[in-house]
């Protein structure tokens, strides 16, 4: 009996071993590099792996450390829809004519080749998993839906969290009243109890899975784009991860008392000025929502572990955009044309490229489309807008662009942004300007518009800004 018994245990093991030699020679049959494309909501630079002091994210950690860290990577709309719409065609909002969150992204793009469908057109399996175009959750007949973007010419296989998760009331009511207090209108946070399968970015982790798992059974190669929507508001993820984070050491952002003053109005969002104990518990509820969404990033990176994927696999995880956590006065989310709301998230990691590097050279989400089609070796479309930044994934010390350009609206106004590696500039309609010069003063307190002394390069960012980004040259020279 304990012959058989061992025999059996034997078989098992070489059993796995089989099935993981297989699942690592997926790509390298077909000679085709797999994609894994991680999507977060509302994800500014908060992290582990860059330096936050408290923020923990120990999975998306160990991605970096296999992987080139962007430093300097911008959206070019900060909000979902057009920065989403943005980065998977290619093109920039001006030419996608995305510039909400209502409008689907094919009633300008009707005969564009999205990211993923030119994966599709390649013979690889694509899924969607969770959001990557935009999609939110409404009710109909008393029916959970989901207005999900379907886009049949993209995807071989769609999943919708938002119609099989519990209804997000029922799911907020669910916390502690002794350690939850009741929701306000401007906290946007709760304490769950309830475990992560229960929640969105949950069951979307799990689907995600067991994608993964079909797909290493078998020979086609694949591209699964996973979409999770923490740390989106409203912060509500289970107590474990609010318990990581400790009130006393969360700060609260500071601004001199004129911050406001010159500021053109048009450029704000509202403000929102909380209290003190407000910000702390808003605050702690993105960055466990933070926590909470690395963990779920980790589930995915365990099977790549597991299955021996990485290296017949590209890795990149971004944020659609940053998001602003109580500055210049109780500015809150996006949607402006601040550093806090353009600055994002990427990480690349490909077989080939160094390892746990930092690229200071500035890119933007419109050069992922390119970069991550010459990786896989395919011709992308002749009609992209933006730059494969390809090469610095082995030479991250070189600079790269000279500018990068976002957009947004506000009340009707299109304001219009540069940024170079020492100023921003900023138009709003033709009257309202702004101006920072980034190396002094990094938190742009002090707008330096129509100063005497700054004049000269006032002009030269207009020049910049109505050229635009067919005239932006790359920059050669190594940095340091």
């Amino acid at each position: 009996m304990k012959m058989l018994y061992f025999v059996s245990r034997v078989l098992v093991l070489v059993a796995l071993l089989i099935s993981c030699n297989v699942s690592a020679q997926q790509g390298k049959k077909s000679g085709k590099l797999n994609v894994l494309l991680i999507y977060a909501d509302d994800y500014n630079t908060k992290s582990g792996y860059n330096g936050h002091p408290i923020v923990q994210t120990p999975n998306l950690d160990k991605l970096a450390a296999r992987s080139v860290n962007f430093k300097n990577a911008y959206c070019q709309y900060p909000l979902c829809s057009p920065s989403r719409t943005s980065l998977l065609s290619g093109k920039r909002p001006a030419t996608t004519g995305i510039r909400d969150n209502n409008t689907p992204p094919r009633t300008h793009l009707q005969s564009t080749v999205f990211l993923p469908q030119l994966f599709k057109q390649n013979g690889y399996y694509t899924a969607q998993i969770g959001k990557i175009f935009h999609s939110q959750r409404f009710v109909k007949d008393g029916v959970p839906q989901g207005d999900f973007n379907i886009d049949t010419a993209s995807w071989s296989f769609q999943y919708n969290e938002l119609v099989d998760v519990k209804d997000p009331e029922v799911i907020r009511l669910a916390h502690d009243p002794k350690t939850s207090p009741a929701r306000s209108a401007n906290q946007e946070w709760a304490i769950l109890n309830v475990a992560d399968e229960q929640t969105g970015d949950g069951l979307v982790a799990t689907k995600a899975l067991a994608i993964l798992e079909q797909r290493v059974k078998s020979n086609t190669p694949f591209f699964i784009a996973t979409g999770f929507r923490r740390p989106h508001a409203p912060y509500d993820v289970p107590k474990k991860y609010f318990d990581l984070y400790n009130d006393a050491s969360i700060k609260v952002p500071t601004s001199p008392a004129n911050d406001l003053d010159d500021i053109p109005p048009i450029a704000l969002t509202k403000i929102d000025p909380l209290t003190d104990p407000e910000t702390i518990d808003k605050i702690k509820g993105y960055y466990a929502s933070i926590s909470f969404m690395d963990t779920q990033v980790g589930k995915l990176l365990q099977k790549l572990d597991e299955y021996r994927l990485w290296d017949n696999t590209i890795v990149i995880f971004l944020g659609d955009h940053g998001y602003h956590n109580g500055e210049h006065r109780g500015l809150w989310h996006k949607q402006t044309q601040f550093e806090e709301a353009t600055h994002g998230n990427l990480l690349l990691y490909t077989p080939q490229a160094v390892k746990g590097k930092e690229a200071k050279g500035f890119i933007e989400y419109v050069d992922v489309y390119p970069t991550i089609a010459e990786l896989a070796g395919l011709k992308a479309p002749s009609d992209l807008e933006g730059k494969s930044f390809v090469p610095l994934l082995n030479a991250p010390e070189k600079k790269w662009k000279q500018a990068v350009f976002s957009e947004v609206v506000h009340e009707g106004v299109l304001g219009k942004s540069v940024r170079t590696e020492q100023y921003r500039y900023t138009e709003w309609g033709t009257d309202k300007v702004e101006l920072y010069d980034l190396k002094k003063d990094p938190n742009e307190f002090t707008n330096l518009a129509g100063k005497s002394a700054y004049s000269t390069i006032q002009q030269q960012l207009k020049q910049t800004l109505d050229k635009g980004w067919k005239t932006v040259k790359l920059i050669s020279a190594n940095t340091r």
